[in-house]
């Protein structure tokens, strides 16, 4: 599973068209035109009628725009490497969160 981050990082970060070190919306969206970046993300079993946006807001941990390597790697090991009850714990206190921010 740790080959398969990396190996994700490294698709998400060829994305950083402006070499700024964090991948933004506009480039997910334009990386998702790329056959061989969007066969990636077919791999991962996404719903089907997840859209760059879907991707983005689930990488995006903080909710700043922009995601860095280390959010990348955080975000994307949740989402491999949880049980059930794993991602039930973690969509609590997500939702906690945004209640708080209400």
């Amino acid at each position: 599973k740790l080959d398969r981050l990396e190996e994700l990082r490294d698709i998400v970060f060829q994305m950083d068209t402006d070499r700024s070190a964090t991948v933004t919306i506009a480039e997910i969206e334009a990386g998702m035109n790329v056959p061989s970046i969007r066969e990636s993300f077919d791999k991962l079993d996404l719903p089907p009628d997840f859209t760059a946006q879907d991707i983005f807001t689930l990488l995006d941990r903080d909710g700043d725009g922009e995601i860095t390597t280390a959010e990348f790697m955080c975000s994307m090991f949740s989402l491999i490497n949880n049980d059930e009850f794993q991602t039930r714990c973690n969509l609590h206190v997500m939702l906690n969160l945004i209640n708080r921010n209400l």
